[in-house]
């Protein structure tokens, strides 16, 4: 695994690096993967004979790992009242029974519910019947989202410039390179996210660093 070091002295991990960053932006996607990769161990240390304090240890990171998806969940659940003055949950019930309005809502409040199973059935079967009630209505939703991109590049600013300050080098094009694919693989990006414009392409991720002279050019 690569070091970058800062003043000859201080070793940073590009491990903590993706880390940091995915907490910074995106905190469900980090503990989901967190917890599928602590499962999987867990399973390898039980075909494998691990000890009783091996698999113990595990099996208590997977619950501290299950707590902070639910911490993550109820401060989301919070922010949405907070702005709506709407139970999410009750928006989420609505939803499930077919309410096309309530389904527009949780798509305009976040993006990750088009990948969700039950919505995604119910996109198929309206794209195959042509509801261009459901169908429009999700459209709306997802342009409504426009202007939220902003918020998003402000965030990922932000931990371009905590690294930094931790001394990594945006001038290596060979590191700001690894830093790129890291990050695109990281986050599994998708079309609809705001970053994946940013991430997909080395001369759009170069031109964001140069706009914010995080690296040298014009």
């Amino acid at each position: 695994m690569r070091k970058i070091r800062k003043n000859g002295t201080k070793v940073l991990d590009d491990k903590l690096y993706r880390e940091k960053l995915a907490w910074g932006y995106i905190p469900k996607l980090y503990f989901e993967s967190q917890l599928r990769h602590a499962e999987k161990d867990l399973a390898s240390s039980q075909r494998n004979n691990s000890t009783v304090y091996q698999i113990a240890a595990k099996k208590l990171l997977i619950d501290e790992i299950r707590k902070n998806i639910r911490y993550v969940e109820l401060n989301n659940k919070r922010a949405y009242k907070k702005k709506y003055e709407e139970s999410l949950d009750r928006v989420i019930k609505r939803a499930q029974q077919g309410d096309i309005i309530s389904i527009g809502k949780l798509i305009k409040w976040d993006l990750s519910w088009l990948f969700v199973d039950w919505i995604k059935t119910r996109i198929l079967i309206a794209a195959g019947i042509d509801n261009r009630e459901l169908l429009d209505a999700i459209g709306d939703a997802v342009k409504s989202r426009k202007h939220k991109g902003k918020t998003v590049h402000d965030a990922f600013l932000r931990e371009m410039k905590y690294l930094r300050v931790l001394g990594f080098n945006f001038n290596d094009p060979k590191k700001v390179k690894e830093l790129r694919e890291q990050l695109f693989d990281l986050d599994k990006l998708g079309e609809m996210n705001p970053l994946y414009p940013l991430l997909i392409d080395q001369n759009y991720f170069d031109k964001f660093l140069k706009r914010h002279k995080l690296k040298n050019g014009h």
